[in-house]
């Protein structure tokens, strides 16, 4: 019994180590998700300085929203998906549907929205490049290998 308990003691003083130990390499991996995507931008379309501080402070003023909506669509999703694979009740799944359908032109609306914000701190080539680059320059879109161009 009294062995048991020393192992088990072990075994949590090691697991506490390596949480720890992984928490902090974590910590210093250097920049976040944002950082990239604003540095991308940066690189990609000539922004200056300026303009990426500005553009930031739009992107922290929808982030509670968009995190909010995002984490909703997620919930509703998975409950859609769960409803189809049980045979649950078609109105249920078609109420279920309809939610999802909202939430998503939500998120449409909400970075609609962020994209006029922006758009007048860009410049008119900025503009039409960004426009061009598609979902992937906002750190948004296909995160698979890219398919073979023709």
């Amino acid at each position: 019994m009294q062995r048991t308990r020393i192992l088990w003691l072990v075994a949590a003083l090691i697991a506490s180590t390596v949480l720890t130990a992984a928490s902090v390499g974590y910590a210093d991996q250097g920049p976040s998700r944002g950082d990239r995507m604003f540095s991308r931008l940066q690189r990609n379309l000539g922004l200056t300085d300026d303009q990426v501080t500005q553009i930031r402070t739009i992107y922290q003023q929808h982030r509670d929203a968009q995190r909010t909506l995002w984490q909703s669509l997620r919930q509703s999703q998975t409950e859609l998906r769960q409803l189809a694979l049980g045979g649950g009740d078609p109105n249920t799944i078609a109420t279920k549907k309809t939610q999802v359908a909202q939430l998503l032109a939500q998120g449409l609306d909400l970075r609609v929205q962020t994209l006029q914000q922006v758009g007048p701190i860009l410049t008119p080539a900025q503009r039409d490049k960004l426009a061009q680059m598609g979902p992937a320059a906002m750190g948004r879109g296909h995160r698979g290998p890219k398919p073979p161009q023709s």
